[in-house]
């Protein structure tokens, strides 16, 4: 993608090029078992494993391989809506190097029996994918929202909303960059 994601997380970057071309170890969502976590938990795991790391979630759900935490899941506090209650899944990702086959279905399912929301919302970056796994599980695309530019710091890759820059002082240490927007996704339930 860009420079920046190497600078500030390349082991993602390495995971993710390694699954990119098949090499990533496999793990069959069968023989795991899912359960709630710990903030803590969930923060270390998303810090290592996921681009975005670590959000401010009020559900957090993971999936255990031999009592190895090595995917999670996390959710926004659920919306009231005239429709019914609406989750949205904020991150999801499993361990750097691993693919769980079955993963996201498992603790969809997990998070669906506990909450019973009526629908489920979430995003993908189209940087790092187009939705198809969401696709796959029922999702529909409702949304495509549009880039974003951002001011990124050449030396610590540190990436600054366009619309929050404010340190002209230093422009000179800053390239501009435009991810690729984002997708919404929604499943009624």
């Amino acid at each position: 993608m860009f420079e920046d994601w190497w600078i500030r997380h390349p082991e993602i970057i390495k995971s993710k090029i390694s699954a990119l071309y098949g090499k990533s170890k496999t793990i069959f969502a069968r023989k795991c078992f899912v359960k709630k976590i710990t903030k803590p938990e969930a923060d270390i795991f998303l810090n290592e494993n996921h681009i975005y790391g670590t959000s401010t979630s009020k559900v957090r759900i993971g999936l255990f391989f031999e009592n190895e935490l090595v995917a999670a899941m996390t959710f926004a506090a659920m919306r009231k809506f005239q429709t019914g209650n609406s989750a949205e899944i904020l991150r999801y990702c499993s361990k750097n190097y691993t693919t769980i086959t079955g993963g996201l279905s498992k603790l969809l399912k997990f998070y669906m029996q506990l909450y019973a929301p009526q629908s489920i919302m979430t995003y993908t970056d189209l940087d790092w994918g187009n939705g198809e796994a969401f696709r796959r599980l029922g999702f529909v695309e409702t949304e495509k929202r549009a880039a974003v530019s951002f001011f990124c710091n050449t030396d610590s890759g540190e990436r600054i909303a366009k619309k929050y820059f404010r340190d002209i002082d230093n422009i000179a240490q800053y390239v501009q960059l435009t991810n690729s927007g984002s997708l919404k996704f929604v499943a009624n339930v």
